[in-house]
């Protein structure tokens, strides 16, 4: 059975959570998490050879940053349940999922096999690191007439619209169908399209949480549904 946290392992969480707030690990926090979008590997090492500019070194320090923070898990100096806490370590999760699919091509060309090691090890054994992410089947019909609106538009060419949808289909995200019984009573209650609602009825139907970056949805229902987590709380503290 896991051990219950201490005051001491609260004390060492908001300490982690204080360092965090220094002026320019906000920046660099602030870029991984807003402007730093990587495909590949190529991306990563862009910046990476990048030397001298503020991008190169907030490359390096948030994952410096996450890599300590993890290393006092797995030496059991901080509680693991009090550090996979999402309002904590939300954060961990985004920026490994960045970097994830390419994360062993980008340690053979920095030359470092333990890049990431600690962060992808307190991941892999939590319970929300064994997860799938999920989404409704629309999900898939939204992102394409989306892709395909903005070809039309002239803004994508039709080579970045395969590009993309390419992506999306290597994010393993589960896609699952659902009921019109199940997003119409949500729609009306939360007064929503049922667009919207269909990702709330997968998030009921499965218990598990909802993470949006929709503002208007998540306002709609603040204060009444405690599962559904603003993406924007990881970006700010």
């Amino acid at each position: 059975m896991p051990k219950k946290p201490t005051p001491a392992d609260a004390n060492l969480i908001l300490t982690l959570y204080d360092l965090r707030r220094e002026a320019e690990l906000r920046k660099a926090r602030n870029w991984w998490l807003v402007d730093f979008w990587p495909d590949s590997a190529d991306d990563f090492m862009k910046v990476a050879q990048a030397m001298g500019t503020p991008e190169n070194n907030w490359l390096r320090q948030v994952p410096s940053y996450w890599e300590l923070a993890a290393s006092l898990v797995l030496h059991g100096t901080v509680n693991e349940t009090l550090f996979l806490e999402p309002a904590f370590s939300g954060e961990m999760f985004l920026i490994f999922a960045k970097v994830h699919p390419f994360l062993q091509d980008v340690r053979e060309k920095m030359q470092n096999p333990r890049m990431l090691a600690n962060v992808e090890k307190v991941i892999k054994k939590s319970k929300a690191g064994q997860e799938r992410l999920k989404a409704p089947m629309l999900m898939l019909y939204e992102v394409s007439n989306a892709v395909w609106q903005a070809e039309r538009r002239g803004r994508i060419t039709s080579a970045q619209v395969d590009e993309i949808m390419q992506t999306v289909a290597g994010l393993d995200i589960e896609l699952l169908p659902l009921e019109w019984g199940e997003m119409l009573p949500l729609a009306r209650r939360y007064e929503h399209s049922a667009y919207d609602s269909a990702y709330l009825a997968l998030a009921q139907r499965t218990g598990e949480a909802l993470v949006t970056c929709d503002q208007l949805l998540y306002h709609a229902v603040k204060g009444k549904l405690d599962w559904v987590v603003w993406l924007g709380d990881y970006l700010h503290d």
